[in-house]
């Protein structure tokens, strides 16, 4: 699983979708396919995220020198394939934050000559308890551009331990011990650390004594699909509408 770069530059993710099925995510045309399984690395895809028939490409991944997938084929039904190589690295990771082990995702930039990134985020996702690791794909994006990206199953879910909680102290807490995990990788050590919050995660704020060492905040921040309200005013809000 990762981010494949075509020969004319087209970037697309590949990482599991439902049941033994992947999804298929491609950055330029916003184009999503689900991919079904044909045999060993082997898979296809219909005219339409949800259909398998009639088939409209198929998808054979191929291994490197040290077996891990290094590429892809993406053939059309009657067309030439194209192939993309996998511009990331991802590894599993693991850190402690409270006392409880928090399972994650490093997605490294490859192929950049031993230079180091300058960069790098913790992606905080949405309030579900979806398996971050698994589903989550916007670090292939980063990884691809140059940026490292940790990505992290909040506690209590995924392989992380832990209760899962709506509790915003203790998830900036698990946040900040995200970021010095990224502070002190031996590849990352120079880096500017910050973080990228989607939904809930976008509410989520590191606390100030630990925020990045750039102007007193965070070097990095991108918030994306946050409320525009405080989590007080959005709960309350809530509590007087229900019935």
């Amino acid at each position: 699983m990762g981010a494949y770069r075509f020969d004319d530059g087209r970037l697309v993710s590949i990482r599991r979708s439902e049941g033994e099925t992947l999804r298929a995510r491609f950055y330029d045309s916003g184009d999503s396919r689900r991919l079904y399984p044909r045999g060993k690395l082997r898979f296809a895809t219909g005219s339409s995220f949800a259909s398998a028939e009639p088939v409209e490409a198929t998808i054979e991944f191929w291994a490197g020198e040290d077996d891990a997938t290094a590429g892809l084929t993406w053939t059309p039904q009657g067309s030439p394939g194209s192939s993309a190589r996998k511009v990331n690295r991802s590894r599993r990771i693991l850190f402690e934050s409270d006392g409880a082990v928090l399972s994650g995702r490093l997605d490294l930039p490859s192929g950049t000559s031993g230079q180091a990134p300058s960069t790098a985020v913790v992606l905080l996702h949405g309030s579900g308890s979806s398996v971050a690791t698994e589903f989550f794909y916007n670090g292939d994006f980063l990884a691809a551009n140059g940026i490292a990206a940790l990505t992290y199953d909040k506690r209590g879910t995924g392989d992380s331990e832990g209760r899962a909680t709506f509790d915003f102290h203790q998830l900036a807490r698990d946040a900040k011990a995200a970021v010095d995990y990224l502070s002190s990788h031996e590849e990352l050590r120079d880096a500017r650390v910050g973080f990228s919050g989607y939904s809930q995660g976008a509410w989520i704020d590191p606390p100030r004594p630990h925020r990045d060492r750039v102007g007193g905040c965070s070097a990095v921040l991108l918030l994306e699909s946050r409320p525009g309200t405080t989590t007080r005013s959005t709960f309350s809000r809530r509590s007087t509408t229900s019935p």
